[in-house]
């Protein structure tokens, strides 16, 4: 069974300056100036809580999720915005005032419990691109599975038994993430935390297992205004980065692309099942509203969420029924019966079965590994035993596409060397479009593709930019070639 439903998407404002450039018109929309004299955006959403709201009004509007696990469904929850608008605040809380996490696993033992099911909880990470066990950072984990499921190999599971155990399992764990002190935030998460729940239960005679993750991600960060360097500045880029793949994942959703890039960051193949994919979703956008360009950047994000339709399922197990005896071969004299018995997935020998699945998914990845690097020295063996082959004719139609990739290698080179002066040389790039590209190119690091300009320049607008500027290029000594 099915079900079309599409990402909620939540507001929380940081207390703020009775000058603040947000204004809340009611519990749905958002309004902030925008870039033309006495211009107003207008930004609506699922819910939009008052400076006001407590903990618990949050996670009233959050609550839903916890139904939909119990009917057998895979679910997330995320914070998202700019580092020092309040997510860890929102999500974990304290012991007086817990946030999100805290009180959806009081309510799913609660409910679990009244049925007989339990709960188990894994602790992870995403720093700088890799996912680490918060309980045994030994090595990294690995990821594999599609939008429909995906799955995390190797991460450790302790089962709940009930919420003080949590806690103090939650406590170890929390102790082990990455963060540090920055001029925005005293204790800046400097990774990605990850809770994922999985829920086990019988109800109506079917058994279902359901998984919850409950995201706290790391905020954008302007370097400048955090005095990043070093180590910090490296997980800054990092975060940066993974935010970066993560807004182009949902542009792409938006645009009902038919490739969409989960696989270029770690977060976006986590996040994979809740956007677009097989599980319901809440993203609770924190904003603090003491920086114009990331609050109007968080508010697009939570826009462009809102409309992401995901295709629900349900996680029943159905219990293999061993075959039934018709009598017609009774067991004779000396005969011994088979002890093999054949064994329901629900008994605790599936766990094995799991665990051999993972092993055999781990020993697939290994040899497609090795045969991929075999491949690679036998095509250069082949290539260097090979004669030179006479100069083919070109067709224009290949002259020209070569001239265009030309272009745009030159082009990036220009974009991440190039100070403002230089960027304005460009034709089609004026002032305002060479101020947004260093500033991108600042919280990036570096710009990979001309694809992720997305933000700045439309897919014409940035083919515009490459057939302008290709004859500043043509007598570069790869084009003369």
């Amino acid at each position: 069974m099915t079900e079309s439903l599409k990402v909620k998407v939540l507001v929380r404002i940081k207390p703020l300056q009775s000058d603040s450039i947000i204004k809340v018109d009611d519990e749905n929309n958002v309004r902030v100036p925008g870039a033309m004299p006495d211009e107003i955006l207008v930004f609506p959403f699922d819910r939009v809580f008052p400076m006001s709201a407590t903990q618990a009004d949050v996670y009233a509007a959050i609550q839903s999720l916890v139904d939909q696990v119990l009917l057998g469904k895979n679910a997330t929850v995320f914070a998202y915005g700019q580092t020092g608008a309040g997510k860890t605040h929102s999500i974990i809380g304290t012991r007086q005032d817990p946030g999100v996490l805290p009180r959806t696993v009081r309510d799913l033992l609660a409910r679990l419990k009244a049925v007989g099911g339990c709960l188990r909880a894994g602790w992870m990470e995403c720093y700088q691109d890799k996912l680490f066990d918060l309980r045994n950072r030994k090595a990294s984990l690995d990821l594999y599975g599609d939008k429909n499921s995906t799955r995390v190999q190797g991460l450790s599971f302790v089962e709940i038994e009930d919420l003080d155990h949590f806690e103090k399992e939650h406590d170890a764990a929390w102790k082990s993430r990455a963060t540090a002190a920055t001029k925005l935030n005293l204790s800046s998460s400097r990774s990605h935390f990850v809770l994922q729940l999985h829920a086990n239960f019988s109800t109506g005679g079917k058994t279902y297992c359901s998984k919850l993750n409950v995201c706290d991600l790391a905020g954008s960060e302007n370097n400048k205004k955090t005095g990043n360097s070093g180590e910090r500045m490296s997980e800054s880029k990092a975060i940066n980065r993974s935010l970066f793949e993560l807004g182009r994942v949902v542009e792409a959703l938006n645009q009902s692309s038919p490739n969409v890039s989960y696989r270029n960051s770690i977060l976006t193949r986590l996040l994979q099942d809740a956007l677009g994919g097989s599980a319901c979703a809440t993203v609770l956008a924190c904003l603090s509203g003491d920086d114009y360009m990331e609050t109007l950047s968080t508010l697009k994000f939570g826009a462009k969420c809102r409309s992401i339709q995901n295709t629900v399922v349900i996680n029943e197990t159905t219990p293999v029924q061993p075959p039934k005896d018709d009598g017609k071969r009774p067991v004779g004299a000396g005969e011994v019966q088979n002890p093999k018995r054949r064994r329901s997935p629900l008994q605790p020998s599936s766990s094995l079965e799991a665990n051999r699945s993972d092993d055999l998914v781990e020993s697939l990845l290994k040899c497609k590994q090795e045969l991929q690097e075999r491949l690679v020295v036998m095509e250069a063996k082949v290539a260097a035993s090979e004669a030179v082959p006479p100069v083919p004719t070109i067709s224009p139609e290949a002259q020209l596409k070569f001239i265009q990739e030309e272009t745009e290698k030159s082009l990036i080179q220009v974009i991440n060397t190039e100070s403002l002066p230089g960027l304005m040389r460009l034709k089609t790039i004026g002032p305002s479009r060479a101020s947004k590209i260093l500033a991108l190119r600042e919280k990036l690091g570096e710009i990979s593709s001309l694809n992720d300009l997305y933000v700045i320049l439309s897919p014409a607008q940035t083919e515009l930019l490459i057939k302008a500027n290709m004859g500043m290029f043509l007598s570069s000594p790869t084009l003369s070639k």
